[in-house]
């Protein structure tokens, strides 16, 4: 619950200091929606999440260094420790991976930087993402085998290369619907927990839908440089 708090406070001040630095109201209604929301329980409750939550608390103090180092680029010290807090990012939680795109849309949507700015500003970042898959990769190798067929460990271990993809296409929807109707809500998403599903299946074809529309609709906000493209 501290971590979770901590975390909170850090979204806070990101969503006002970058994402709605002229709407103030937006950004605590915004954090307030997220503290409040049901499906964190799943998170908070589950004391092995708690690298969701130092993954989001990172992230965040990652894109506010950033920022900070944009505006002061005299303060080296921004920078190093925007760059030691995505390492601490990526140490909690891999899908800190997501900031190579999200960190030089950023600087596009709520800076205004051309194209080309964002993504060379963002290079210092990117360095950071590969340091740490080279470390990964001396630790664990390319794959790891035990983990593969473990059946405790990955839920997907007895489904077919189809069916492993279409259940994770479906379960994708599965979370959108989850962000507008919190029920039911788990701590355990281990074998069977959600069934396996196949191509044949409409759920999978709703959920390919939808999250191809929601990536037109990114590609017509980032032409008007509207907050609605980050989201």
């Amino acid at each position: 619950v501290v971590w979770y708090m901590l975390a909170v406070v850090v979204l806070l001040y990101f969503l006002r200091q970058i994402v709605f630095k002229a709407n103030p109201i937006m950004a605590f209604l915004a954090a307030l929606l997220f503290t409040i929301h049901p499906i964190h329980t799943e998170v908070v409750a589950n004391v092995k999440s708690r690298d969701e939550v130092m993954s989001i608390l990172f992230i965040c103090l990652t894109f506010i260094f950033a920022f900070k180092y944009e505006e002061q680029r005299e303060k080296k010290w921004f920078l190093v420790a925007g760059l030691l807090s995505y390492f601490l990012a990526f140490l909690s939680k891999e899908y800190a991976i997501t900031l190579v795109v999200l960190l030089p849309l950023s600087f596009y949507l709520f800076n205004t930087y051309s194209i080309k700015k964002s993504v060379l500003n963002s290079l210092p970042y990117m360095g950071v993402a590969v340091v740490y898959l080279v470390i990964r990769w001396q630790v664990i190798g390319q794959r790891n085998e035990l983990s593969d067929n473990d059946i405790q460990i990955n839920p997907y271990a007895w489904a077919s290369g189809t069916e492993k993809i279409a259940t994770e296409i479906a379960t994708s929807l599965n979370y959108l619907k989850l962000l507008i109707f919190p029920h039911p809500l788990s701590s355990d998403y281990s074998y069977n927990q959600i069934p396996y599903k196949g191509f044949s299946q409409l759920l999978v074809w709703l959920s390919l839908f939808i999250h191809g529309a929601l990536f037109l609709g990114l590609v017509y906000f980032f032409k008007k440089r509207s907050v609605l493209c980050f989201a």
